[in-house]
């Protein structure tokens, strides 16, 4: 039976990826749709799709600062635990990822993140520049940027630290808006009605490098509802005089509490 199940969610995700394909590749042709404020909208319509389908229910707190301040530049931190991620984030927010170079290698979700306009990053020291600019300009534009600093993905219990690198992007001087972080943690809480434990929580982390993507995806998909809770954190307004590290444990702060009350919480 939940091979069953697992194959018909399989087979409903790709055929919901297939038609937000097609819905988006025709506006491109029809409408040459290039604005980055409104690319998000056909993958967003495919992650709250594939929430439901999987059936994870999303549960909010908080206030959405970029749901409000749509033309402010804003950048939202959050922690990494999955590619499900991507989903349900995705699902709310109304941004575009900046993500590892390799995630555009993904299926399915990789090929997806392309069409949402992610922002891809290499590690390479030599491509730091060019790609800092790059970041500046969409800054510049009032664009909405979502990344995972940790640089990885974990169990989830804890958030790794924050590294600062990116956060130097939003403090250039190409804008003259105001520009804002808003940390956010995403944590995982319960699965069938129970709450998580470490070993069910490995069902939906997926951070073992023993482990590739498609047999955990599989793996998740033989089981049945979850919840998750996606908490936004008070925005940060960055000053002139900012310093980058200063603002990335700020965030690791903030999502690390956040983050350990939604556990507390859900175990109570």
């Amino acid at each position: 039976m939940r091979v069953l199940l697992a194959s018909l969610k399989a087979l409903l995700i790709a055929l919901s990826a297939l038609i937000v394909t097609v819905l988006q590749l025709s506006y491109f042709t029809l409408f040459f749709w290039s604005d980055n404020k409104k690319i998000w909208f056909f993958p967003s319509l495919f992650h709250k799709t594939a929430c439901k389908i999987v059936g994870i229910k999303v549960e909010f707190e908080g206030e959405d600062f970029g749901k409000i301040h749509k033309n402010k530049p804003l950048l939202y931190a959050s922690n990494h635990t999955s590619y499900l991620d991507i989903v349900v984030i995705g699902s709310w927010v109304k941004g575009m990822f900046v993500a590892k170079s390799d995630i555009a290698s993904w299926p399915i979700f990789g090929f997806l993140a392309k069409l949402q306009g992610t922002i891809f990053v290499e590690r390479r020291p030599s491509a730091a520049k060019k790609q800092k600019e790059e970041l500046e300009n969409y800054v510049a534009k009032g664009s909405h940027l979502v990344i995972f600093p940790e640089g990885t993905t974990s169990l989830g219990t804890d958030v790794l630290p924050f590294k600062s690198s990116l956060f130097g992007a939003f403090m250039g001087e190409n804008t003259d808006k105001d520009v804002y972080i808003q940390p956010i943690s995403l944590t995982y809480t319960h699965m069938d009605g129970t709450p998580l434990d470490d070993e069910r929580r490995e069902i939906i982390a997926w951070y073992r490098e023993d482990e590739s993507m498609i047999p955990h995806l599989w793996r998740f998909l033989r089981h049945g509802k979850m919840k998750a809770k996606l908490t936004f954190s008070d925005p940060i307004k960055i000053e002139n005089n900012a310093d980058r590290k200063e603002l990335a444990q700020i965030s690791w702060q903030a999502v690390q509490m956040t983050n350990a009350n939604s556990i507390k919480q859900s175990q109570s």
